[in-house]
């Protein structure tokens, strides 16, 4: 009986790849772990779906038939029984922030139906309020939470610190857009970041004010809220940065992830994943794109296209913001980038807005 040759996968960006022994000279030699009774997708247009497949020392060894495959089983092979499931390549993430990863996962859950319950603001409060008591609360001193969207929400707008104020006043509390460009914090969470009716918008960033007042409703846009949402959500302890990475990668795998990018990271960042990587803790692999504010990384011994301990810097990545105004005789106009459409339009009041574009180098 001659094994069946290794089925070679194409590397499909944000579909996926399996690793491969393609020419193993033990290739009689048992099998670590074999999958069968179910489908199992290879990305193989020549043999899209087999049978089972076999495993040695994190490498396929062999896929096909299961009687042919079986015949890698050794005393201490493991069977792992599909049950009829569908088997699949693992993904290879295309572009994500896998520090919101474990974020997400320690925070409280915002999003709407199906992937959350927090369909109105009172939904949402509630999900916050529920978070209150959970031991990770002491890992970052706010309640928080992420993943809403007005454009959701029943109401149609974003939650505002009176809303807020309802899960705590004493304790500061934040809940973080679907975007992550955009949070709301309650009362406490204003004089924890310091803004007052006496704060003028930070360059980039805007922070709304009640009808009729300069006091801010707890809506922070832009770099009026992202520092103070990196302060929340990169704790500097090195035990819960450890904590943070590994719900992250359990966040990830969950979903069958094999290769996750962090789309952004500064130097504190990285330090604290290549900190991570050197330990051991990661068994995917994590790619990082440096903030150009942070481009002095990038000498780091840690980038290239080799992983060390399954991480690397891949790049460094840059934003560009396009604002533009025409209009004849002074009227107010406003031109802008459409990703969409790809073209420049025109136009004397909104939908045209303000773009951000990104590049990696």
């Amino acid at each position: 009986m001659t094994l069946p040759r290794p089925a070679t996968l194409r590397n499909w960006c944000g579909t996926g790849i399996i690793a491969l022994c393609a020419a193993c000279s033990d290739a009689t030699l048992p099998a670590d772990t074999i999958y069968l009774n179910g489908d199992i997708l290879t990305v193989d247009d020549a043999r899209p779906v087999v049978e089972a497949v076999a495993v040695r020392d994190g490498l396929i060894v062999a896929v096909g038939n299961e009687t042919d495959v079986l015949e890698l089983h050794g005393e201490s092979t493991v069977i792992r029984d599909l049950g009829g499931r569908t088997m699949a390549p693992g993904f290879i993430d295309g572009h994500a922030h896998f520090g919101g990863f474990g974020a997400q996962a320690v925070g409280a859950n915002l999003l709407a139906a199906p992937d959350g319950n927090a369909n109105t603001i009172d939904d949402l409060v509630r999900e916050m309020q529920q978070y209150e008591d959970r031991e990770e609360l002491d890992r970052t001193g706010w309640i928080y939470g992420m993943g809403y969207d007005n454009a959701v929400l029943a109401e149609g707008r974003h939650p505002t610190r009176d809303d807020l104020d309802r899960v705590s006043t004493e304790i500061p509390v934040m809940a973080i857009h679907i975007s992550g460009h955009i949070i709301a914090v309650n009362s406490a969470g204003l004089r924890a970041i310091g803004f007052s009716a006496d704060t003028e918008d930070p360059a980039g960033g805007v922070i709304r004010r009640r009808a009729g007042s300069r006091e801010p409703n707890g809506v922070l846009e832009e770099l009026a809220g992202i520092p103070a949402m990196f302060g929340v959500l990169s704790p500097s302890d090195i035990d819960a940065q450890m904590f943070f990475i590994n719900r992250g990668l359990e966040i990830a795998k969950s979903f069958g992830q094999t290769t996750v990018q962090e789309g952004r990271a500064n130097a504190a960042a990285h330090e604290s994943l290549a900190r991570a990587a050197m330990s051991g803790a990661f068994d995917i692999d994590i790619v990082t794109y440096i903030d150009y504010a942070s481009r002095e990384v990038i000498t780091d011994e840690w980038h290239g296209e080799e992983y060390r301990n399954r991480y690397r810097i891949g790049a460094s990545k840059s934003h560009s913001t396009v604002r533009l105004r025409a209009g004849p005789r002074g009227a107010p106009r406003r031109t802008c980038f459409r990703p969409r459409d790809r073209r420049w339009a025109t136009s004397a009041t909104p939908p045209c807005r303000t773009t951000t574009w990104s590049f990696r180098c």
